[in-house]
């Protein structure tokens, strides 16, 4: 049996169009290939797959993906993502258990977000 690695993160979108435009266009993910219900991009490790509407044209969207990327300095990325127009969720937040997250939107308010590891403190030096 071949042992199961992740392969691909599917983030549901109201429309493929406008997740091509922010992850593609703004963002710089490099797109796969596209069709009329899906669009993958690659994003290291694993390909992030906008997806639409599953097989039978049912809407996808709505329904909890929670991406996360990490990031050496959280306050860097959060700046970067303003300077591009992105939809952020407030400035970047210290969590209880350690590191700094950033929250921002795709065009189908599905919540992205950045993850700094506890260990390095970006806010400090604000």
């Amino acid at each position: 049996m071949t042992r199961l690695q992740a392969s691909a993160l599917r983030l549901f979108v109201t429309g493929i169009g406008p997740a091509v435009a922010l992850y593609r266009d703004v963002l710089g993910l490099p797109l796969l290939a596209e069709g009329p219900a899906f669009a993958p991009f690659g994003v290291g490790g694993i390909d992030a797959e906008a997806d639409d509407s599953d097989e039978r044209g049912r809407p996808l969207a709505d329904r909890l993906t929670g991406p996360s990327s990490r990031a050496p300095d959280a306050a860097a990325e959060h700046e970067g993502l303003r300077a591009l127009g992105v939809r952020l969720h407030g400035p970047p937040e210290a969590q209880d258990r350690g590191g700094i997250l950033v929250t921002f939107e795709d065009p189908s308010s599905s919540e992205v977000r950045i993850v700094q590891l506890p260990g390095r403190s970006s806010l400090s030096r604000r």
